[in-house]
């Protein structure tokens, strides 16, 4: 009974809870990054260009920079789209299965490291509840953090298996593990520094025969986004503004801590903002951090445990701290996947040691946590059922984000609210008016409220602002065509695609404007590359 309870049960319970907390995720949209990375992304949607795929920027196939190379989180995406298209469901299905091991492996890592097979189950337990992960699970693009951190568990857990036994096979798979961490995000970086923290946490011999090669393949992996990413350096050292962003870190330690022990009001639009000294949230986070390090450095010897875990937390938090300007925010929730690992552990191993002494109490107390955190996480997911919902309540918190206001007012266009789509795309202007994606919204949402000069006022700003912008010469292209003037719609829709030879909405719309123009034969060539590009089929791109 013992084997049985072990073996089957827990991990049962873990993969059932799994399926059961993200089942009402499955049915939302493509949001945020998503619509760049999967549904934009003509990489994904022809097998002539997977090799591109993999060897450039995430963004390349929609055109975009995000100075980030992660070929193998690409491929799962790609894979994606070759079985389902773009159906949002399958992605968001695969990011819950990827979750569902990654807590599993997390389970039988804390298992070896505590010599417990009831803390490593409340551990995996805990983790596959908490609210935080949403982010990374719901949000299809928060892949990246899921793959990371199964791989490295997978990597940790061999890792420590093989010193106790020499095995070719695991030290094979040991390398291997580590390598496609690193292809599915870039904070695999930190690896070599957790098996470290663990040599001298648990006071263990270091294998060079072992430890190097591991430290071979970061130098190697960290190479080769030197050679994909060649403008990696400038961005994170330009400016000399650095000293304005390590306030940011302590700042965001304070509310990473915060929403992990009380996961309320969590949302996506954390902005980047400097902070300064003087600010309360950094203090509070620089004393948090030094009271935490610190007690764990006094309990070393005693409890290894406690120790490695602490530093866990900080260390896997380093590559996503707002030091690094190659980010878009000082914080973000999905960054936490790997880092608070540390924090349900120590959850786990002190639930685990109440238990011993009392367990009537510990039971109760670890069922009202993970009811709680499974009533968050399911309530949290409906707001991610909706592109309307999820940016109207993402703007109670940064009312001011002119991104949010933007994408709610996108949003409000593919719903044909169009008078919506003005109001916020307006507001959106107000807060950044030299963002030339925005006035193109806004004159496209003009044009459908029958507006035309204040269309065209729009988007001859949005061209002015950045002329080398595809889609703000396929918006004016629109404006034309909506004037009557197909041969400067022609010419602004060739001029697109010229910016963006990979622009399949622009080909069908200039494939559109030579039928006006009764160029049938200009109108098949367009929409042939259109085809081309669209992996051999055509589809409705109704997206602003």
């Amino acid at each position: 009974m013992k084997f049985f309870s072990r073996r089957v049960i827990f991990p049962f319970v873990i993969i059932l809870s799994g399926l059961c907390l993200y089942v009402n995720s499955w049915k939302g949209p493509f949001i945020w990054d998503d619509e760049v990375l999967v549904r934009d992304n003509v990489y994904l949607k022809s097998p002539s260009k997977f090799k591109k795929l993999v060897t450039e920027d995430v963004g390349a196939g929609s055109n975009a920079r995000y100075n980030f190379y992660r070929p193998l989180h690409m491929a799962t995406f790609f894979i994606n789209y070759s079985l389902s298209g773009l159906n949002p469901a399958p992605y968001r299905i695969t990011n819950t299965l990827l979750h569902i091991v990654t807590a599993l492996l997390f389970y039988r890592f804390i298992a070896l490291l505590s010599g417990s097979c009831g803390a490593g189950f409340l551990a995996g337990l805990l983790f596959i509840a908490h609210p935080v992960n949403v982010e990374a699970v719901t949000y299809i693009s928060g892949r990246a953090d899921i793959l990371s951190a199964l791989f490295m568990l997978l990597s940790f857990t061999l890792y420590l298996k093989l010193l106790e036994k020499n095995s070719r096979l695991l030290f094979i798979g040991i390398l291997a593990a580590y390598s496609a961490a690193f292809l599915s995000k870039e904070n695999a970086v930190v690896f070599p520094a957790l098996l470290l923290l663990y040599h001298f946490s648990y006071a263990k011999k270091i294998k060079p025969r072992i430890f190097l090669p591991v430290l071979a393949v970061c130098v190697f992996m960290v190479g080769i986004r030197l050679v994909v990413l060649k403008q990696i350096f400038f961005n994170l050292f330009y400016s000399g503004a650095l000293f304005k962003r390590v306030p940011g870190f302590f700042d965001a330690v304070w509310n990473y801590l915060g929403i992990i022990i009380f996961p309320f009001q969590l949302h996506m639009e954390r902005g980047n903002r400097f902070f300064g000294f003087t600010e309360p949230g950094v203090w509070l986070g620089i004393a948090a951090m030094a009271l935490l390090l610190a007690g764990s450095f006094a309990l070393r010897k005693k409890n290894q445990f406690i120790f490695f875990f602490v530093w866990w937390f900080f260390i896997a938090l380093l590559p996503s701290s707002s030091i690094f300007p190659v980010l878009a925010f000082y914080m973000a929730e999905h960054w936490l996947y790997l880092p608070a690992l540390g924090f349900f552990a120590l959850l786990a191993l002190g639930l685990a040691r109440v238990y011993k002494k009392a367990k009537p109490a510990a039971i109760i107390s670890a069922a009202a946590i993970f009811v709680f955190y499974s009533f968050s996480t399911i309530q949290y997911n409906r707001i991610w059922a909706d592109k309307s919902m999820f940016y109207e309540y993402c703007l109670k918190f940064s009312p001011q984000s002119g991104f949010l206001l933007n994408n709610l007012g996108v949003a409000c266009f593919e719903a044909a609210r169009y008078e919506g789509a003005v109001k916020f795309c307006s507001m959106a202007i107000k807060v950044n008016p030299d963002f030339s994606l925005y006035r193109c919204n806004l004159g496209r949402a003009y044009l459908k409220t029958g507006e035309i000069e204040k269309a065209k006022y729009e988007l001859d700003r949005a061209i002015m602002l950045y002329p080398h912008c595809e889609y703000a010469h396929l918006c004016m292209g629109e404006y034309y065509m909506r004037a009557g003037k197909i041969k400067d719609a022609i010419g602004e829709f060739k001029s697109a695609v010229r910016l963006n030879p990979d622009y399949i909405r622009g080909y069908l719309k200039l494939a559109e404007a030579y039928a006006a123009d009764s160029d049938m034969n200009e109108s098949r060539k367009a929409n042939e590359n259109a085809f081309r590009l669209n992996g051999g089929k055509i589809t409705p791109l109704n997206f602003i």
